[in-house]
């Protein structure tokens, strides 16, 4: 279920949310996206308004996303510019947590300041 966060990156809620409701009806596998990250996905599992959480855009920009939330680091900004066109861009030039861009860990990025 794709509900939107009223600080998202894109398609502003025009709802109060309604996923809280879904949950209470339904008690079956729920599965949420859109703009998660690392702290608001463990929320969202933790107090069992989700099962499973899905990263779409986010994924496309942070290519090493399972180690960036594992180590609590910074995420790639999305470029939605670059989103599903042709070519490498939007794909595959984001930076990796390894490469020392905006992929610091949130630790490192507090030390270097």
């Amino acid at each position: 279920m794709r509900e939107p966060p009223p600080d998202g990156t894109r398609d502003k809620p025009t709802v109060r949310p309604v996923a809280p409701h879904v949950r209470d009806a339904y008690r079956g596998t729920l599965v949420l996206n859109s703009d998660y990250d690392g702290p608001r996905a463990e929320a969202a599992l933790a107090s069992g308004m989700a099962d499973a959480i899905t990263f779409g855009r986010t994924f496309l920009a942070n290519p090493d996303l399972p180690a960036r939330l594992a180590e609590q680091a910074a995420l790639n900004p999305v470029d939605t510019a670059t989103l599903y066109t042709r070519g490498r861009e939007g794909y595959v030039d984001y930076p990796r947590l390894s490469s020392g861009g905006p992929g610091k860990t949130l630790a490192q990025g507090a030390a270097s300041r």
